[in-house]
């Protein structure tokens, strides 16, 4: 990823100097935008059985599927699916996420913007520990993000996104598991 950010930000400088007015009317009045991020989501602690337990997940790679609508110029609701994966001393576990999306959007320029987003979301995955025993895990999540896009043709917008991920309820089978904001950072396509 580190590799991609000085490709971005030739591109972002090149973009600011491009601005056919096609280009600024398809950005402008979108309907809607359908992508992909690819992140990557920062260490933080996981609490099993209500603090019992506090697990440290190490930084880890995550990638968003979404598909956002406009009801109006300024505001989509979106739907998204999410595949999160961490590790831990414990063990580690694989996240399968599903969920919808609110999404204001604040026009910077003809070809840039600004698009917080709070996302709530289910989420399933399946911890395995250094034995390979599997427990399942499900989870309730509220999230929150905010993206920084730039258009970069008729119908493509290349973003920034920075945000948090938390589960404020989840269980496996006996056990309470719950973590709060755990920061992530990415690059990602709308079309």
């Amino acid at each position: 990823m580190k590799r991609l950010l000085p490709v971005f930000c030739l591109l972002l400088v090149a973009n600011l100097f491009y601005t056919p007015s096609a280009l600024s009317e398809d950005f402008v009045e979108r309907e809607m935008d359908a992508g992909f991020l690819g992140a990557g989501w920062l260490s933080g602690d996981v609490n099993i059985d209500g603090g019992e337990t506090v697990m440290t997940k190490q930084t880890s790679p995550m990638g968003r599927f979404f598909i956002d609508y406009y009801l109006q110029p300024g505001f989509a609701i979106g739907f998204y699916s999410q595949l999160s994966f961490y590790s831990a001393e414990m063990g580690h576990s694989t996240i399968i996420e599903g969920g919808f999306s609110l999404k204001p959007r604040v026009l910077l320029s003809q070809m840039l913007a600004v698009k917080p987003s709070i996302m709530v979301g289910f989420r399933r995955g399946v911890f395995r520990d250094p034995a390979l025993n599997s427990v399942a895990v499900t989870g309730f999540g509220a999230q929150g993000a905010v993206e920084f896009q730039v258009a970069m043709g008729p119908t493509s917008i290349l973003f920034v996104e920075g945000g948090f991920l938390n589960q404020l309820m989840g269980k496996n089978m006996v056990e309470s598991v719950t973590w709060t904001a755990i920061p992530y950072a990415g690059l990602g396509i709308a079309f």
